[in-house]
């Protein structure tokens, strides 16, 4: 090895450390250097990693509004994975095509959640005073819940426990009880 401390390179290896005398991969970089980094970059550069075919491709950048971009090329995903690395149990799934998932490496909507466990699959705490859920249809509501657990179906601004506007109710079987009636 050249040096035993600050920059390595490891002739046995092929392995560079800074920081390190031991380097336990192509470059391992131990240690924090000024402000507790222990990688700087500046803005407007970019992170690469080498894809299969031997293209760079870009996963993080910099710009100029000092904003971190992750990104993917090629169609693929960003995934953040369990301690496994396995991607059956993905906890996070953005793909290329604007489809997020959560719980699944291939969300099937726009939005796609997926739990095998007995835990509740979707909970929306909402401590504030906005309504907790709205739906729409090309700008047109379709579906609210407003913040006092109002539900409306057409309109935004359900009065009752369940409001419909402009629309019926529609009960194939069962009946519905009003009180102690039926």
């Amino acid at each position: 090895a050249i040096e035993t401390s600050g920059f390595v390179y490891d002739f046995t290896s092929n392995r560079v450390g800074i920081g390190t005398a031991s380097p336990g991969g192509k470059l391992d970089v131990t240690g924090a250097g000024a402000g507790g980094s222990s990688l700087i970059m500046d803005n407007n550069t970019f992170l690469s990693w080498r894809n299969a075919s031997g293209s760079a491709r870009t996963i993080m950048s910099s710009d100029s509004s000092n904003n971190v971009n992750i990104k993917t090329s090629d169609g693929l995903a960003i995934r953040f994975i369990n301690s496994t690395g396995t991607y059956e149990m993905a906890r996070f799934t953005q793909t290329n095509y604007a489809s997020f998932g959560i719980g699944t490496s291939t969300p099937g909507a726009m939005i796609a959640a997926s739990t095998s466990a007995t835990a509740i699959g979707l909970m929306i705490d909402q401590r504030g005073t906005g309504d907790i859920v709205r739906l729409l249809d090309a700008g047109t509501n379709v579906f609210t819940v407003n913040d006092g657990g109002n539900v409306g179906i057409g309109t935004s601004t359900p009065s009752q426990k369940l409001s419909i506007q402009n629309g019926n109710l529609y009960l194939d079987t069962g009946y519905i009880k009003v009180g102690d009636y039926p």
